[in-house]
């Protein structure tokens, strides 16, 4: 280990790491980390503090939801009631703050075009439990419009889905990913920047999405967790082609029951996984674990 720093000290009561969003900066020099309202610059090699700001005069009670690294001059962050604010990340000022009163909702899972114009997945507060939904606003945030996408699929409930990241390629298109709310059941979409369903999954899945990158050939890396029942849970890392067609699945049984918390790849085709062990009255291990698999994701 190189370095740790403790931010219980800010006053944070049942963070968990979902409700914490980190990117870098200038080079990978520095880290950003948003909790609550509340965000810290350091530096990666030290772990020392550069810069901290609290935005209760921008959030009004709000939390940050989401997180999106544009640029050096521009971090775009969503809110847990449906505001859209631009960071600059060098002296973490706003640089704009749109409301959005008349759409109560989470925004989650932000991403640019080309044209930056801005896309993110909003969980509408007054939103049938069938909908899932992208709104799409212009560079400076105002809100265009929003994209309603169907999640049912056959022989499956579908009482509510959850949708969890979103991807832009260099022509375009979008793609999200999820999964059914209620069981562990995979969801994607591919659209155009006008909401036109390119492709979606037409049958069932177990993988329950959580994040997805594209890897160093242009594929999309998604993963998440596969559930088994009870503690039998274990990764799942899912490689798609950009007509998303699978082309290759890699399960972590080996690992004893654990959640993943993140995968990032590297040029080599290998991943780096981190993860935490599931916890049980007789079976207690409380280590945060790295993991670096081999260029076929082989551990």
């Amino acid at each position: 280990m190189l370095w740790y720093r403790l931010i219980s000290e800010k006053g944070f009561r049942d963070i968990t790491v979902g409700d914490m969003f980190l990117t870098s900066n200038n080079g990978d020099q520095e880290g950003l980390l948003f909790v609550e309202n509340y965000a810290m610059k350091f530096a990666t090699s030290s772990g020392e503090v550069i810069l901290e700001k609290r935005y209760e005069d921008n959030l009004k009670g709000q939390v940050f939801t989401s997180v999106f690294y544009v640029s050096p001059q521009q971090i775009i962050a969503g809110t847990a009631q449906g505001n859209l604010l631009s960071i600059n990340p060098g002296d973490l000022a706003v640089i704009w703050n749109q409301t959005n009163a008349n759409r109560t909702g989470a925004i989650v899972a932000i991403n640019v075009d080309s044209k930056k114009n801005i896309y993110y997945i909003f969980r509408d507060n007054k939103d049938r439990y069938t909908n899932i939904r992208i709104h799409k606003c212009n560079a400076n945030g105002e809100f265009l419009k929003d994209f309603l996408f169907d999640g049912t699929l056959p022989n499956e409930y579908n009482w509510g889905y959850r949708m969890t990241s979103l991807l832009v390629d260099d022509q375009d298109n979008l793609y999200m990913f999820g999964r059914n709310s209620d069981y562990g059941f995979l969801r994607y979409f591919k659209f155009n920047t006008d909401g036109t369903v390119l492709k979606k999954n037409l049958k069932s899945d177990n993988l329950l999405a959580e994040k997805s990158f594209f890897n160093e050939n242009g594929e999309i890396v998604v993963f998440g967790q596969i559930d088994g029942g009870g503690l039998n849970t274990y990764t799942g890392i899912y490689v798609f082609d950009k007509e998303m067609n699978i082309k290759s699945k890699l399960f972590y049984t080996n690992i004893p029951p654990h959640i993943v918390r993140g995968i990032t790849g590297n040029p080599d085709g290998s991943y780096n996984i981190f993860l935490n062990y599931m916890q049980t009255y007789t079976y207690e291990n409380s280590n945060f674990v790295f993991i670096q698999t081999d260029a076929n994701g082989k551990i």
